[in-house]
């Protein structure tokens, strides 16, 4: 098992070199139209490397602060790094649309939760679930327990 985490980690952490490979070609004026920082803070959020999570979450937020996705990115990366009252700041702006998607909500309830409202929290869970319970393993397994406290 120790072996797969580690060749899986040496994959992801080539796929994120060709990303800031493509990144900087974008910056120089080399553009494809499409700006890559939103897939980019999740790729660092998937090797731990919440600094430069944090960076490209930054960078796509400044772009388009009004933004859902942008807001919800920027938030989910304030979560990982225990900050849950930034994060909680930047999820409300993502949910001003009323937006329904599940990985959003379920995104949106484990903040909550985090800054301790539960209502919130279970809510937000719930529909999540209810919207598509198939979601991310991962994200449903930590969503879960919240709805069992």
């Amino acid at each position: 098992m120790a072996g797969n985490k580690q060749q899986s980690l040496s994959v992801a952490n080539e796929i994120i070199d060709e990303m800031e490979k493509a990144a900087e070609k974008m910056r120089k004026g080399d553009s494809s139209g499409h700006y890559a920082d939103k897939e980019m803070a999740y790729a660092y959020l998937s090797v731990d490397n919440y600094d430069k999570a944090i960076e490209h979450a930054l960078l796509e937020y400044n772009r388009r602060p009004n933004n859902i996705d942008a807001n919800e990115t920027l938030g989910w990366v304030y979560y990982k790094k225990a900050d849950y009252k930034k994060a909680e700041s930047y999820i409300k702006t993502a949910l001003q649309t009323d937006c329904k998607n599940p990985t959003l909500l379920c995104q949106a309830g484990l903040i909550y939760a985090k800054v301790g409202d539960k209502m919130n929290a279970k809510n937000y869970i719930r529909q999540a679930l209810n919207n598509n319970p198939n979601i991310s393993p991962v994200l449903k397994a930590e969503a879960e327990q919240v709805l069992n406290l």
